[in-house]
């Protein structure tokens, strides 16, 4: 009743001090108040007396009700030997103002949503209406702000709330809605993994990021983020615009999640690989890429090598914009050549100081990761065995007596050289080979002609001297005092490999015989 006079009067109430009995195994209520909910909060009630907290802030919770330090409030207690109560103090005096009948529904106690309202709000939900949406229906229906309990925020939190509610059932709705859409809609394309009935990992694609990847999947571009592992499929259409190739969700970020969905990925592209991707610097993104794209060249993103620029390069705020500034202007400049790039780079580096820097050593030599080539090419070796490249070195530096030519490298497995040229190289600079000599003439660009000699068989190398040699200055004893020589040089040298991780074979002490230790 004391509510419904604070309603009319316009102030709200809260409940204050109780007084409580135990009788028998029933906890009656002997004393309660009703006070204004301006009146003052007894901060210090039910605080632990701990000499160690008395000067730490307690926590309180925010609210917008301004405390006035009024005194109105309501006393009731229990009539003896009875169950009804009675009234035994009344304060009707407010040393504030009332809330006018139009902004009633900003009071606490008219925010609170009764069933009803909670109700209303899911029902809306279920019909895909949002907080803000199914407030403005409901105040149309009920015919005013006045009449309607809480505002557009409580709507929000209760729709959170109702989310919150779902529990362990949220795994099973996601399944259920993407089944209903991949068999309501057209091209629709998803799938999951579940491991020790745990759904881990999902993938899904619309017929329009199908036709999307189809047009504009050249370029892909993909990044996860970290509170919860979600991975967009993007890249950019001919009007600059970014579109979405598909999404997936992770339960970890490993390789063989990543692997799972970009098999996947490629599954609803019809095995369609794009011919260049761009991610971030992580490690199990890079092994997977480079197991399930591997027709694709794999990039860096430059903008999150840019994000990364400030906190990596240390000293004062001028020099730190100065060198951001030029690169950039570097890294930036789609315009350059390679080999101008390169020489920009150095120079950059060099005018800071930088030569010894850890992450921009690593960053340049990132660039020098090999591309796979579209055609893969069969090398015949000497021995007659075959080889199969299938990756390239782009914009190498080939050094030859102090001229830097570019050259394109292929890798494979070479017992005895470092480099094999081949004619295609020495056609595209014109060069002459000299058998007879062995001698190699390359006409450079001003005009002169550089010549590379090749190693003649008897040729003279540097003397050494025996005493040069490490491993008889470490064990005079065993060899003898006075040497033949060295071993002749040899075109070819002779070395053993041995295999990765071998160990020496393992074999178990055992006793000699007297007359054998005796003559060991």
């Amino acid at each position: 009743m004391y509510e419904a006079y604070a309603q009319l009067a316009g102030f709200g109430t809260r409940l204050g001090t109780s007084k409580k009995v135990k009788i028998g195994n029933e906890i009656i209520t002997t004393r309660r108040y009703v006070l204004c909910s301006r009146a003052p909060v007894n901060k210090h009630k039910h605080k632990e007396t701990n000499p160690d907290d008395i000067d730490s802030p307690s926590p309180s919770r925010r609210s917008n009700v301004k405390v006035t330090d009024c005194k109105a409030c309501v006393k009731f207690r229990r009539i003896k030997k009875s169950t009804d109560y009675e009234i035994y103090g009344f304060v009707e005096q407010h040393n504030h103002g009332f809330t006018s009948p139009e902004n009633l529904d900003l009071s606490l106690k008219r925010r609170k949503l009764d069933f009803s309202t909670q109700e209303f709000i899911a029902k809306c939900r279920n019909a895909n209406l949002g907080p803000t949406k199914s407030h403005k229906l409901h105040v149309a229906i009920k015919g005013g702000h006045h009449n309607v309990h809480g505002t557009v925020v409580d709507y929000k939190n209760c729709g959170r709330d109702i989310r919150d509610f779902i529990g362990d059932r949220d795994a099973q709705m996601i399944i259920d809605k993407f089944k209903a859409r991949s068999e309501n809609r057209v091209n629709y394309s998803f799938d999951t993994h579940i491991d020790d009935m745990e759904l881990q990992l999902i993938f899904w694609c619309d017929g329009v990021s199908k036709l999307n990847y189809e047009a504009f999947g050249d370029v892909l571009a993909f990044d996860a983020t970290y509170d919860m592992i979600f991975v967009p499929f993007t890249g950019v259409d001919h009007h600059k615009k970014c579109t979405i190739f598909g999404a997936g969700l992770l339960h970890n970020e490993t390789i063989e999640s990543y692997t799972w969905l970009l098999q996947k990925f490629l599954q609803a592209h019809n095995g369609k690989q794009p011919l260049l991707i761009l991610t971030d610097q992580d490690c199990a993104m890079k092994q997977a890429v480079a197991n399930v794209f591997d027709k694709s060249i794999h990039r860096l993103c430059m903008w999150h090598i840019i994000q990364k620029l400030p906190a990596k390069i240390k000293g004062n705020d001028k020099r730190n914009a100065e060198i951001k500034k030029k690169f950039h202007k570097l890294v930036w400049n789609v315009y350059i050549k390679p080999e101008t790039f390169e020489k920009r780079w150095h120079l950059l580096i060099a005018e800071y100081g930088l030569q010894e820097h850890s992450w921009l050593t690593e960053i340049y030599q990132l660039g020098l990761t090999p591309a796979s080539l579209v055609n893969k090419h069969v090398v015949e070796i000497a021995d007659g065995k075959s080889i199969e490249a299938t990756h390239v070195y782009l914009w190498c530096k080939l050094d030859l007596l102090g001229q830097v030519f570019d050259i394109d490298l292929l890798p494979i497995t070479l017992g005895s050289f470092d480099i094999v040229i081949g004619m295609d190289w020495f056609s595209k600079l014109r060069a002459e080979i000299l058998c007879k000599e062995k001698i190699v003439r390359v006409p450079l660009p001003s005009g002169e002609l550089l010549s590379v000699q090749g190693h003649r068989s008897g040729a003279t190398h540097e003397e050494k001297e025996i005493d040069d040699i490490p491993v008889v200055q470490e064990f005079p004893d065993v060899f003898p005092e006075e040497l033949p020589g060295l071993p002749p040089h040899r075109q070819v040298e002779f070395h053993i490999d041995l295999t990765p991780g071998a160990a020496p074979i393992p074999r178990a002490p055992y006793r000699l015989a007297p007359g054998e230790l005796q003559e060991l």
